[in-house]
């Protein structure tokens, strides 16, 4: 695969998305203190009623999505029915398999043909715990920022990523990013980007929005991830417990790293078939990865911080000896 094509990125896009909406933070057409029904009315019939903007682009709303067979079922559920693919995925109820459905990953039935994200957002009325408690890893809380960016703006998001951070990135190639079954942006998983155009962004947030030496978007967007986030939130009772490591946090859909042994943290964020964005503050060095993982035990997974980071340790002598 060639560093100019056009990769899906899955979850990477959420870092993306929360880069957007900070530029509308910034420029106070947010506020993220303001309840999301602000912007939204209707997801005050919703479980997100009562979350802020704050907490839903931090994901530590507590509205009940579930990724696996809940403990203790009972019998109700089976595990083909949480597992993509199935015939029993396909026709399951629960929160992830309406999602696939909506999204465009999973076939829709017959009685949700006409629908997408947004109808979907407005079935999730179970609130699993108070909002603001847990890091709370779930896709509705992209979508629902999405949602809001599109209400305040009157603009669809893909017009808005192009019109406010990628044409200002010079960037090789456009904005590419699949659609839900009613034509809707799939923002937290669908954006399809080039490694180069990727890293651009990774350097252009290093840089603190500059493009040679012009402002060209809100700056210190990465000192705010690894200052404010609250890795005291990450905790076992949060949803894909486990995916990344303790003493995560994640603050505007970045991802940062446990700090070291000066305190500091790095920005990251990876994708379902191990896609990786990785921005070293100290030596500004953006390492990217957007092609999908092989099962193949002999390659570095990516989700292997401490290999990432001995590699952007070592990237500028290697480079200097060349």
């Amino acid at each position: 695969m060639c560093i100019r094509d056009r990769h899906i990125l899955w979850s990477t896009s959420k870092a993306i998305l929360g880069s957007l909406v900070w530029r509308f933070l910034r420029d106070g057409t947010l506020n993220e203190d303001a309840l999301i029904t602000k912007y939204v009315p209707e997801l005050a019939d919703t479980a997100f009623k009562g979350a802020t903007i704050r907490q839903t682009l931090d994901m530590q709303t507590g509205i009940q999505f579930r990724w696996d067979m809940p403990a203790g079922g009972n019998g109700k559920w089976k595990k083909e029915e949480w597992e993509f693919g199935t015939p029993e995925f396909e026709q399951a109820t629960h929160e992830k398999a309406r999602w696939a459905r909506a999204n465009g990953t999973s076939p829709q039935l017959w009685n949700e043909r006409g629908t997408g994200q947004y109808d979907c957002l407005l079935t999730l009325k179970t609130l699993e715990r108070p909002h603001g408690q847990l890091f709370n890893y779930h896709e509705p809380n992209c979508i629902a920022m999405q949602l809001v960016m599109e209400r305040v703006t009157k603009t669809p998001l893909l017009e808005l990523l192009d019109q406010h951070l990628w044409s200002r990135l010079g960037a090789e190639q456009g904005v590419t990013m699949w659609i839900d079954p009613v034509g809707s942006a799939v923002s937290n998983i669908g954006l399809a980007v080039c490694a180069r155009d990727l890293a651009r962004w990774g350097q252009l947030l290093l840089d603190d929005g500059k493009v040679h030496g012009q402002q060209v978007f809100p700056a210190v967007l990465l000192e705010d991830v690894a200052s404010n986030g609250e890795p005291e939130n990450y905790k076992e009772q949060s949803n894909l417990w486990g995916m990344f490591p303790v003493q995560t946090a994640l603050r505007n859909y970045l991802i940062t790293t446990p700090a070291d042994a000066l305190g500091l943290r790095q920005p990251y964020f990876v994708g379902l078939n191990l896609q990786c964005v990785y921005m070293d503050r100290i030596r500004l060095i953006v390492i990217v990865k957007s092609s999908s993982n092989v099962a193949d035990p002999s390659v570095t997974d990516p989700r292997d911080l401490a290999a990432i980071q001995e590699l952007s340790e070592k990237l500028p002598e290697l480079v200097s000896s060349r």
